[in-house]
């Protein structure tokens, strides 16, 4: 998430000091931000399905969907990232 804030004010600086259109590294930073944010809310449903688990002595079975689709998500946006390096 702070890596997304830190991409996000640095378009409003770009635009400021540069005068230069930075509507890609905002709509990037402020992705980034919300995938964080996900992934917060992601790790706290884990924790207490976990939790749960544990008090009621049941295994833990934890699924790859979450995981994977956050990690696809980032791996779409770092492609996206190095083709818009490319081009510009």
């Amino acid at each position: 998430m702070a890596f997304g804030f830190v991409v996000a004010r640095l378009a409003l600086w770009l635009r400021h000091e540069v005068h230069r259109d930075a509507t890609a590294s905002l709509v990037v930073g402020t992705t980034v931000v919300a995938i964080g944010a996900a992934c917060q809310v992601l790790g706290a449903i884990r924790f207490a399905r976990a939790r749960r688990a544990l008090i009621e002595r049941r295994p833990i079975t934890p699924g790859a969907l979450g995981p994977v689709a956050v990690a696809l998500l980032v791996a779409a946006i770092g492609a996206a990232l190095v083709v818009y390096l490319l081009v510009d």
